[in-house]
């Protein structure tokens, strides 16, 4: 691959090769910004794609969040293109962390939009920075945020749909309204099941798929225990490639993981009932 060969060919200690392979890619995505305009609409100002929103395929019917919610993040170093955040600041990593979790608990949340939850990382990344005491913390901070917040620009669809496939699920009609409050219901009983009275009030103004999914951002913002925290299998693979590239030369070769980007996450779930 183009990245093992980098490595193998470069004189630089792994250390040293990863900040210049993090300072080759972020060239690349200042180059492709320059670019965008000419890409098309499917792309923003900075390029970010367009992700299509989940649908069902019959009219008839809307999606829901399922219960229970399977959201889960890898943190910061899964952000953008290609785990590419890795290369970031580990100390500002941590700092930030808690920005990149509901980010990515954010785009498995069934109605979300892509732009929404890139907008949202964008100011929580801001706020933790201006949050920390001292100049020059607070300028490395920023400068961690900034190169994230481009990783994110340039990000596919293909998570933010798997994660949408993960979570949500298609509805009748008839039944949208009994299927949020037991979502709702659900995960107040989990989370804090002092404010179960709070349900019914709730549940009434959220009468579609974004409101929901509005409402249930707010809920995990505030009870982030409802994210599970998962190693990035992508991560991994680099780890091992920075530790030994010779491994993905000639004959040694890692083997497939299923689980990676395109594998089987249990097929679309577009056409799944729930019967109340």
């Amino acid at each position: 691959s183009a990245i093992s060969s980098f490595i193998l060919n470069s004189r630089l200690t792994p250390s040293k090769t990863m900040k210049s392979f993090a300072s080759r890619a972020i060239s690349l995505a200042i180059i492709l910004a320059e670019l965008s305009p000419a890409l098309g609409n499917d792309f923003d100002q900075f390029g970010q794609k367009h992700c299509p929103e989940f649908t069902c395929r019959k009219k008839d019917e809307a999606p829901v969040q399922k219960w229970p919610m399977d959201l889960t993040s890898s943190g910061c170093n899964s952000l953008g293109a290609g785990g590419i955040s890795m290369f970031g600041d580990n100390d500002n990593d941590k700092v930030l962390t808690p920005c990149c979790d509901l980010y990515h608990a954010c785009n498995q949340i069934c109605g979300a939009t892509k732009s929404f939850c890139d907008g949202n990382l964008g100011k929580c990344l801001d706020a933790t920075c201006e949050a920390i005491k001292g100049a020059e913390a607070k300028k490395k901070c920023a400068a961690n945020a900034s190169t994230k917040k481009m990783m994110v620009q340039f990000s596919q669809c293909q998570d933010f749909h798997k994660g949408q496939r993960k979570n949500c699920m298609c509805v009748k009609s008839d039944k949208l309204d009994d299927k949020r409050k037991v979502v709702l219901a659900s995960f107040y009983k989990k989370f804090n099941s002092a404010n179960l009275d709070k349900v019914d009030s709730l549940a009434a103004k959220v009468s579609d798929t974004k409101k929901l999914a509005g409402l249930l951002f707010k809920l995990v913002s505030k009870y982030p225990q409802a994210i599970k925290i998962v190693k990035d299998p992508k991560l991994k693979k680099m780890e091992d490639l920075m530790n030994n590239p010779k491994m993905f030369n000639g004959n040694d070769k890692p083997t497939s993981d299923s689980s990676d980007d395109g594998g089987d996450d249990g097929g679309d779930d577009s056409d799944e009932k729930i019967e109340l």
